[in-house]
């Protein structure tokens, strides 16, 4: 039985986007969350995920089960990779927040539009929405676009700018795709206007993993 969640971060905006949803959806349940990011920092610094970054995260992992979690969620897309080790070391459940995601988009389309605006986010995404197409035996396409200028403006927090370039980006997988996929949860609440420009679903991951984990609660 699921009695307590711990949810582990790289950045302290990202957790505040949770919180609200575990409030609201997760009141019966206890829950707690580790941050740290200089995870991403050294991440972007090294441009790949080198082994003392996945060192220290798996150590993340392993300090959330010693403090009792039944289930551990990684709200980071672009650590996801590590996601696979960190597995290996525990004995609960360690879940990557875009993986519902990937599942519905491979469900919704077979021409997938990825979003990002990390370009340490790309590769991680583009694999596990081909993984999970895999799994189910299904040919996708996925046509990306990177907003990097957009990431910057997001670390400087000039969000009206950040929101700007990922509107312009949209337009131009207008047309292209079945569903756009928001590779990132600090994208999330374009969603609605990216759909209007776009004329097709848009996923982000928050309210999906939130999904997910509500019902493997019920179901544990």
């Amino acid at each position: 039985m699921i009695q307590k969640v711990g949810f582990i971060h790289t950045g302290v905006a990202i957790a505040d986007i949770f919180k609200p949803m575990i409030a609201e959806r997760l009141s019966g349940i206890a829950t707690f969350h580790i941050v740290d990011d200089s995870l991403m920092q050294d991440f972007l610094n090294a441009g790949e995920l080198i082994p003392v970054i996945v060192r220290r995260f798996c150590k993340q992992v392993e300090l959330a089960e010693e403090a009792g979690a039944d289930l551990i969620i990684v709200t980071c897309s672009s650590i996801a990779p590590a996601v696979d080790i960190a597995r290996k070391m525990t004995a609960v459940p360690v879940l990557k927040v875009d993986e519902p995601m990937a599942e519905k988009a491979v469900s919704l389309s077979d021409q997938i539009g990825l979003m990002a605006t990390a370009k340490t986010t790309m590769g991680p995404s583009v694999k596990l929405i081909e993984d999970k197409a895999a799994e189910v035996g299904k040919q996708i396409e996925i046509n990306t676009s990177l907003s990097s200028e957009a990431f910057d403006c997001f670390l400087r927090g000039d969000m009206d700018k950040h929101d700007q370039i990922l509107r312009d980006a949209a337009s131009d997988l207008k047309g292209k795709v079945g569903v756009v996929v928001l590779a990132q949860a600090s994208m999330g609440h374009l969603a609605g206007a990216i759909q209007e420009i776009v004329g097709v679903p848009v996923l982000t991951s928050p309210p999906l993993a939130m999904d997910a984990l509500v019902q493997r609660v019920k179901d544990s």
